[in-house]
């Protein structure tokens, strides 16, 4: 798929994001249908930035979703949880859609997030966008990244 193609996916996705089911591992819980959160306990994100100074956390939230892809070949969402978590992002609220649609059928991409000092580093990853792309964004009118509930970390 074309870039422009691609940063289209992102966007209705964005739109249309739910939450995730599972249980990843490496600090973070997932409930049900809901979306995933970092455990307040587990390690703490980088210090503070504004989503025009913050490329760094942006390039360190690359790196470990393609480490995820680079192991795993087709990660699941709690995979990439547990690899944003181990690369320092889970103090931060983290969500990522579903592994499965409602029709029980593979989804043409997953999305996650990582919600830090006000600034939401996105990620997609699937073969119907091209790979992975990834983006920073202020949080929506809710407070969050993606659009979903979230349940309340601890």
């Amino acid at each position: 798929m074309r870039t422009p193609a691609a940063a289209a996916a992102l966007a209705i996705a964005l739109a249309l994001a739910g939450c995730a089911a599972g249980s990843p591992q490496g600090g973070a819980e997932c409930t049900g249908n809901d979306a995933c959160v970092a455990s307040p306990g587990s390690p703490a994100a980088s210090s503070a930035a504004t989503p025009s100074t913050s490329p760094s956390r942006l390039q360190r939230f690359d790196a470990a979703a393609r480490a995820a892809i680079a192991r795993y070949g087709h990660p699941t969402g709690a995979q990439f949880v547990a690899a944003e978590v181990a690369a320092g992002f889970g103090a931060s609220p983290m969500q990522v859609t579903p592994d499965r649609t409602s029709a029980n059928l593979t989804p043409g991409s997953i999305l996650f997030s990582a919600l830090v000092d006000g600034t939401c580093l996105i990620g997609q990853f699937g073969d119907e966008v091209g790979g992975y792309h990834s983006t920073q964004a202020r949080p929506i009118s809710t407070g969050q990244c993606l659009i979903g509930a979230v349940p309340s970390a601890g």
